[in-house]
């Protein structure tokens, strides 16, 4: 049916209207932390993987600034060392609605993961040492692409006197939507322990961040619509009878983001609010049982924020090619601020039991308040960076890891150690909910010999239907994989 000439007036100012419009889904986005791999603050080293990250009570190398810097004290000698890490992540995305979209993405990373020098003196008649690390404490690197069928249909009551307007449209095509973040949160991070008692001793590690270290975080986000729009409006003036027609749309839809954050802090070494620190001790209960603990503090993340926006829409009527619009967004700064992250408190305790001078056993329990992992905006807007929504909205829990770990010596001709390294772990990811169920497995090995040691670690963590999220009109699931091998290098002076 032909629409009257009012009726026409009124679907071309609605059809205007649409054009103003985001595109289906696309909002300013939410800021939500993605962290690849396990997002918990654990610590490094190929030693520690090896063992199922199972370290705190045993924290007996230079990466104890990391996991217990109480543990350095037990380094008699001077020693550099250095690790280096790759990780293979798999994710397979399950869609219910659209299994085309369904499938296996793979992301990997080559990085430093840890270089330390480290030095033990007597002070005073005490026992002491100071080391100095540059340590990786989370990755943000992600990548996200989804191919799938997008369909919504909006209507709306328009009531203005003598005139009474119903329209409903329909949105449905090809969408394409991909995210992708790059960065790391580094840290420089000087040590110091001393040997209060022969059995006891405690250690202090200050963790600077800046962008010179590689503290920094890039996002990119790309969504895209090609498809139809079906817009029906049925127009009532003074009490008559309504009017109804009926338009077509061929659209596209093009939307990019991209942010970027630059992590920035004090060297104040007293600014608890803008450095974080790892508080830890040893304590050597007996000949057998040591016992560790560690607490690392929140802090305040100073962050230099800025966030970019462009678009592209175009609409067409499919009867009447004349009845077209097309909007191009220039490359727009949306934000150029300077934010706040609060990061939250962590704490484990860990227990090791030497039952020769070749086999060791070590527990870990260790807790994360993600709870309290919240984004503070300019505006003074705080947002939730496991939700990425509004912080007194969500219901984030807190982690509890559980691992376990051994280690057995083996001599050769005298001269050669050679070590064998097993253990299991349990390590939950926070969500907007209860924590998603993450395990694995480490294996781990190594060669020492005079001076020089060398240690290798592979480290296989899963979870399955993990990662839920809302994704056009369904809720989509994953079961992730991931792969990571560390090798170390030490060498004793």
């Amino acid at each position: 049916m032909k629409p009257t000439p009012l009726a026409a007036f009124f679907i071309t100012i609605l059809a205007s209207l649409i054009m103003l419009l985001p595109g289906p889904g696309v909002c300013q986005t939410s800021q939500e932390a993605h962290v690849s791999g396990s997002p918990n603050p654990v610590g490094s080293g190929a030693r520690a993987l090896g063992m199922g990250g199972a370290f705190i009570g045993v924290a007996d190398d230079a990466t104890a600034a990391s996991w217990n810097p109480g543990g350095l004290i037990q380094l008699e000698t001077p020693e550099m060392s250095i690790v280096g890490s790759f990780n293979q992540l798999y994710e397979d995305r399950h869609f219910d609605q659209n299994p085309g979209a369904s499938g296996k993405y793979g992301l990997s990373l080559r990085n430093l993961n840890y270089l330390s020098a480290a030095c033990p003196f007597q002070l005073l008649r005490k026992n002491m040492i100071v080391s100095l690390n540059y340590q990786t404490l989370y990755n943000y690197n992600k990548r996200h692409k989804y191919n799938y069928q997008y369909n919504n249909h909006v209507s709306s009551h328009s009531d203005l006197g003598p005139v009474i307007i119903d329209t409903a449209t329909d949105t449905g095509g090809a969408r394409l939507t991909k995210y992708d973040s790059d960065g790391y949160l580094k840290a420089l991070s000087p040590a110091i322990a001393i040997q209060v008692t022969p059995s006891l001793s405690f250690g202090i590690t200050l963790n600077y961040y800046h962008p010179k270290l590689g503290s920094k975080w890039d996002t990119s986000y790309f969504d895209t619509l090609n498809g139809t729009l079906d817009l029906e409006v049925s127009t009532s003036v003074g009490g008559n009878p309504p009017v109804t027609s009926h338009s077509t749309y061929a659209v596209s839809w093009k939307t990019w983001y991209h942010d970027e954050y630059r992590f920035k802090t004090s060297l104040n070494p007293f600014g608890f609010s803008k450095t974080s620190y790892n508080f830890g001790f040893l304590w050597n209960l007996n000949r057998y049982l040591t016992l560790g603990g560690v607490y690392k503090t929140p802090f305040t993340a100073k962050v230099a924020y800025k966030e970019t926006f462009q678009s592209e829409e175009y609409m067409e009527n499919v009867d009447d090619p004349d009845d077209a619009t097309s909007t191009i967004s220039p490359y727009t700064v949306i934000a150029d601020e300077h934010q706040e992250i609060d990061m939250p408190a962590s704490y484990g305790l860990g227990l090791a039991c030497r039952f020769s001078d070749q086999f060791s056993l070590a527990l870990d329990i260790y807790r994360t308040d993600w709870q309290d992992f919240v984004l503070r905006q300019a505006s003074g807007r705080e947002v939730s960076l496991i939700t990425g929504r509004d912080k007194h909205t969500a219901d984030t829990k807190p982690t509890h890891q559980v691992r376990l770990g051994g280690e057995y010596l083996f001599m050769l001709k005298n001269k050669y150690i050679v070590p064998v390294r097993a253990g299991l772990f349990y390590d939950p990811e926070p969500t907007a909910d209860e924590p998603d169920d993450f395990y694995g497995f480490s294996l781990g090995g190594g060669i020492a010999n005079g001076p020089v040691v060398f240690d290798l670690a592979y480290q296989f963590r899963w979870g399955n239907n993990v990662h839920e999220m809302r994704l056009g009109n369904e809720i989509i699931t994953q079961d992730v994989t991931q792969h990571t091998v560390y090798a170390s290098l030490i060498y004793h002076f």
